[in-house]
């Protein structure tokens, strides 16, 4: 990620939430929340081929880290 991608995650991250997780732990959501702000960092900046690379990205690691499970 870039510098200006990882500002992006991490202020999204530690923002404070005034919702919970309902079914992942709280580290799981933040992450996922600092995620998030990255995608709409990115699409809202017109970025749309940084957009498709990094959900491709997470596709692809997602698939081959269910693989590896047995």
């Amino acid at each position: 990620m870039t510098a200006e991608e990882e500002e992006f995650f991490r202020r999204g991250r530690n923002a404070k939430s005034h919702t919970s997780a309902k079914n992942t732990n709280v580290v799981t959501y933040r992450i996922s929340t600092g995620f998030e702000a990255v995608f709409g960092y990115l699409h809202l900046s017109g970025q749309a081929e940084r957009v498709a690379w990094l959900a491709d990205w997470c596709i692809k690691t997602v698939e081959s880290k269910g693989k590896t499970r047995g």
